[in-house]
C-alpha cells in the first residue's frame, strides 16, 4: 500500500509538467529573430535561469512539456527550444557539452528542425566562442563532430566552419570579439582538465621562444668550454708569442 502510493506520488509528480512561473516564462520570453537574441520575461529571470540549470535533463526528456509559442512564425513551436538552449549556458562546461550532445539527440529525433539545432548549437550568451576556445578537447571535438555530420550537404558554409573549429583556426576569435555578452573581456569558460586551444596557442609560442634561447645559450656554453679547454692545452711559451716578435727576425 505504502509502495503504491509513493508510486503514485513519483507518476503525479512526473505529469505535474513545468511550474506556472516558468512556463510563463517560456511562453512570455522574446525571441528576436533578427539575431536570435532572447530577454526572459514572465518571470523573474534568476528564477528561471536557476530551474532550467536543475531541471534540463528533464525537460529534455520531455520536450512535449515546453509550452507552444504563438508570437513567432519563423521559429514556430520550437522557439522555446531557442529559450532552452539559451537559458542552459548558465550550466558548467562539462554539464554544458552534456546538453549539446542532448540538443542534437532532439535534432536527430526529429524535435526541432535544423534552423534551431544549429542556432542553439553555439553559445551567444554566455558560451559565446566556448565551443571554439575549447576545441582541443575531446569532449568538444566529439560532440562538434557530431554536428558536422548532422549537418545538411546543402551547408557547406556551416560544414567548412565547423572543421575549422576543429582545427583550432577561431581558438583565439574571442579576443577580437568579447568573451561573452555580460563583460567582453572575460575570456571564455575552460572545460575542466582541459587547456584551452587559444592559452596553448600563446604557451606554445613562449615555449618555442625560450627552447630557442635555451639552445643558443647551450651551444654558446659549449663552445666557450672547448675553447677554454684548447687555450689550457696550448703551452704558455706558445700563448705568450702571440703579438710579439719572433726571435731572430727583424722587424
Amino acid at each position: 500500500m505504502v509502495l503504491a502510493l509513493v508510486f503514485s506520488g513519483l507518476v503525479l509528480e512526473a505529469r505535474a509538467g513545468l511550474p506556472g512561473e516558468i512556463e510563463a516564462g517560456f511562453r512570455e520570453s522574446r525571441v528576436f529573430e533578427g539575431d536570435g537574441s532572447v530577454v526572459i520575461r514572465g518571470v523573474d529571470e534568476g528564477v528561471f535561469l536557476n530551474y532550467v540549470g536543475e531541471h534540463w535533463r528533464w525537460m529534455m526528456d520531455h520536450p512535449e512539456e515546453i509550452p507552444e509559442r504563438t508570437d513567432s512564425k519563423e521559429w514556430g513551436r520550437m522557439g522555446n527550444a531557442w529559450v532552452l538552449a539559451q537559458a542552459c549556458e548558465v550550466l558548467p562546461p562539462a554539464e554544458y557539452v552534456e546538453f549539446l550532445g542532448r540538443w542534437l539527440d532532439w535534432y536527430e529525433q526529429g524535435v526541432i528542425p535544423y534552423v534551431v539545432a544549429e542556432s542553439g548549437f553555439h553559445g551567444w550568451w554566455r558560451k559565446a566562442h566556448f565551443l571554439e576556445a575549447n576545441s582541443d578537447d575531446w569532449r568538444v571535438r566529439r560532440v562538434v563532430k557530431r554536428m558536422i555530420a548532422a549537418t545538411p550537404v546543402e551547408e557547406v558554409e556551416r560544414r567548412e566552419y565547423l572543421e575549422e573549429v576543429l582545427d583550432g583556426d577561431y581558438a583565439d576569435h574571442w579576443e577580437f570579439c568579447g568573451g561573452n555578452v555580460s563583460d567582453p573581456r572575460v575570456p571564455p569558460e575552460t572545460m575542466p582538465g582541459s587547456l584551452p586551444v587559444f592559452v596553448f596557442k600563446h604557451k606554445l609560442k613562449w615555449a618555442l621562444l625560450y627552447a630557442l634561447l635555451g639552445y643558443a645559450g647551450w651551444r654558446f656554453l659549449k663552445s666557450a668550454r672547448e675553447a677554454w679547454r684548447v687555450w689550457g692545452r696550448t703551452p704558455r711559451r706558445s700563448r705568450m708569442r702571440w703579438g710579439r716578435a719572433q726571435p731572430g727576425r727583424v722587424g
